[in-house]
């Protein structure tokens, strides 16, 4: 008889449902289903990735399917204060913003070859149907994948380029500098990200999305997805968007009826405002690999593959 197959599980395959189009489907042609989302870890023997305890924290409490664990673990883990953002998240809820123009495909892969370009880096551009993503960069590979199946309401071409090449540049720069990526590197990796795609050179619709997500997990923790989903449609959300963005807020549990959050989403937005307060040169050490706050403000200065001055101008990074 075989043995199990063992699958080394890092957080993104833990937390990331295998049924998402069997669910979308029956969500929406029953207004009282709630969803059962299904993972891999069901059907695979796994092993976590990580040393890191706060990690560890949320990888036990996801097998465990204990909700009020999973919320307290990533609370932690992903450094998400889903109360003390709350006024200011109502207050970017409120703003007037520039609507996206509609843009096609083609668009959107063209801008991030020039991107690769501007920082003469080959990485290799892939279009799919994937549900569980927009835009994710595989940086081993080489490789940025795009999927067409996401909805692109409230992202404009030139932020989702500075988002995702944050992450692309942090990378590099870690090989580069030699740094190793720190077990608290996350919410700095999307605070960064979400920084410079909301607020550089101006605000951008994108803070709307990145709010409504962080209010959303003040719903999802005392709530369901379809009261997720509500809380999307009733702030303009597309039903697409509204259940893409709702589903991913009960990614790593299984009953999404019952009271809980996986707190991810509101990452973004919280760890954004902890950008917001450092000044320019403070923000530019962010970039030399992926570490944390802390770790790169204990930098003398920025240093990396990357001049700085190129940084500066393609994330609009000014008053240095």
């Amino acid at each position: 008889m075989l043995s199990a197959r063992i699958i080394i599980m890092n957080i993104l395959k833990l937390l990331t449902p295998t049924n998402l189009a069997e669910e979308k489907e029956k969500f929406f042609s029953n207004i009282e289903y709630n969803p059962e989302f299904k993972y891999l870890w069901e059907e695979e023997k796994i092993e976590n990735d990580s040393d890191c305890l706060l990690k560890t924290a949320l990888y036990e409490a996801v097998l465990e399917q204990d909700n009020e664990k999973i919320i307290k673990a990533a609370q932690e883990y992903f450094a998400v204060d889903i109360e003390s953002e709350h006024s200011n998240a109502i207050f970017d809820l409120g703003r007037e913003y520039e609507k996206v123009e509609a843009f096609e495909l083609d668009e959107l892969v063209d801008a991030y070859r020039q991107a690769f370009r501007y920082f003469e880096l080959e990485h290799e551009i892939a279009v799919n149907d994937h549900l569980g993503y927009g835009i994710r960069p595989q940086h081993k590979q080489q490789k940025l994948y795009i999927s067409k199946a996401y909805s692109y309401q409230y992202m404009d071409i030139d932020g989702s380029v500075k988002h995702e090449m944050a992450h692309v540049i942090r990378y590099e720069n870690g090989r580069y500098n030699g740094i190793k990526r720190s077990p608290d590197y996350l919410p700095t990796e999307e605070g960064l990200a979400t920084y410079v795609q909301d607020y550089t050179p101006e605000l951008k619709s994108s803070l709307f999305q990145h709010a409504a997500e962080y209010e959303a997990s003040r719903v999802g923790v005392q709530g369901s997805l379809r009261d997720i989903f509500d809380h999307f449609i009733s702030l303009g959300f597309d039903k697409d968007l509204a259940w893409q963005r709702a589903a991913r807020h009960k990614f790593g549990f299984k009953d999404t009826k019952s009271p809980g959050d996986i707190i991810k989403p509101a990452m973004y937005y919280f760890n954004a405002r902890r950008i917001l307060k450092l000044d320019p040169n403070q923000i530019v050490k962010l970039f030399i690999g992926k570490i944390g706050i802390d770790q790169a403000l204990e930098q003398k200065e920025y240093k990396g593959r990357f001049k700085k001055d190129k940084i500066c101008d393609f994330f609009d990074l000014k008053n240095l």
